[in-house]
């Protein structure tokens, strides 16, 4: 793949307009200042991720290399929400020193104060930011890979010529027959899936704003064949391997994981929901230029190839496909076949309503 593809479908993945933008410069107080306590104790930093699988990808793509190349150990510890682990942020200062969440967490937790600045200058060591996207190099977040919301199913369940490709498919509980899951309110709630299934075009400009009520009814039609709304990745691959569900939405990469494993599984990408995960380091954490040479080392090309071969999430160092086989990138979600199938997550209106969002869904689960 040329450079110039790459860059071609990077920039048609449409993340840009789903974050706000910020320089790579700092507001605020110098290096120097904010690094007070970090180099003495620097000998562990406590990364937090979400466990699972994406855990185990990490600790060989990033973590056991990252204590090679550096001597400072890495100890993941996962968590259950982001609204959970902003009350941990809160309530434990200094607890830890490198987050993995979306963007749109990065906005959400940044609002109360729970983020340090990333200091660019303190980058660079192992990794050319320039590499990666404009707006995946944010004040408060380094985007450190792209995935997808997808749906997935069993094909030993459903094959030949009548297989679930699309949202309508999904809620077609009479021609696709078994029980389903779908994500909980741990991140955005799917309403852009029921949006779709009910006539939305899978385009951005057509699916925001969103229309919660709208949203709300088309759940109205699948709710009875729901059997559980999962609360973290774990759990919706862990339905789908045990055959507890036969259609599922989920992360392209845990199902990925599944298919690898040889699990009758499958993915459709119609409707894809495109996203990012992004590193961020917690206001609190006395070990800040650790956490930032974390940053910096993951942003490495060769580590973000193996991490995609391992996880199929798409890196966001684009010359990291100059490691990565047409094989694996074929399963990619930033891959070209795919992008036009999908749509952008639109974190910026995410963050302003998401309360709204959350508190009309709360009411409807429990009715």
């Amino acid at each position: 793949m040329s450079g110039m593809e790459r860059r071609t479908f990077l920039k048609g993945l449409g993340l840009a307009a789903a974050i706000p933008l910020f320089g790579a410069s700092l507001a605020s107080c110098s290096a120097a200042s904010r690094n007070r306590g970090s180099n003495g104790d620097a000998d562990s930093i406590v990364v937090v991720d979400s466990g699972g699988e994406y855990s185990d990808a990490a600790k060989q793509a990033f973590y056991d290399p990252f204590t090679e190349a550096t001597g400072i150990r890495v100890q993941p510890t996962p968590y259950e929400s982001t609204g959970t682990l902003m009350r941990q942020l809160a309530q434990s200062p200094g607890n830890y020193d490198v987050l993995s969440n979306a963007p749109l967490g990065a906005v959400t937790m940044q609002a109360e104060g729970l983020l340090a600045p990333i200091d660019y200058s303190l980058l660079g060591q192992f990794s050319d930011m320039n590499d990666l996207p404009e707006d995946g190099r944010g004040e408060f977040h380094v985007d450190s890979n792209y995935w997808a919301s997808v749906m997935a199913y069993r094909t030993d369940v459903f094959d030949g010529s009548l297989v679930p490709q699309t949202w309508q498919d999904f809620w077609d509980a009479d021609t696709f027959q078994g029980p389903r899951s779908m994500q909980s309110d741990i991140s955005p709630i799917e309403y852009e899936f029921a949006l779709i299934a009910d006539g939305v075009a899978a385009d951005p400009k057509e699916l925001y704003p969103i229309d919660i009520d709208r949203a709300l009814q088309s759940l109205d039609g699948i709710a009875p064949h729901i059997s559980t709304f999962w609360a973290s990745g774990a759990l919706s691959t862990q339905a789908l391997a045990q055959r507890e569900v036969v259609l599922t939405t989920i992360w392209n990469g845990r199902a990925q994981g599944l298919i690898d494993e040889g699990a009758p599984v499958a993915i459709s990408w119609n409707g894809a929901m495109r996203r990012s995960n992004a590193w961020m380091i917690p206001n609190g954490s006395e070990k800040v230029e650790a956490a930032h040479q974390f940053i910096d080392f993951t942003a490495n090309p060769e580590r973000q190839a193996e991490f995609a071969q391992l996880t199929g999430y798409g890196p966001t160092n684009e010359t990291a496909y100059d490691f990565i086989d047409e094989e694996t990138a074929i399963k990619l979600p930033s891959n070209p076949d795919w992008v036009d199938e999908g749509f952008a997550f639109n974190s910026e209106w995410w963050a302003e309503n998401e309360a709204q969002a959350n508190e009309a869904w709360s009411r409807w689960a429990t009715q």
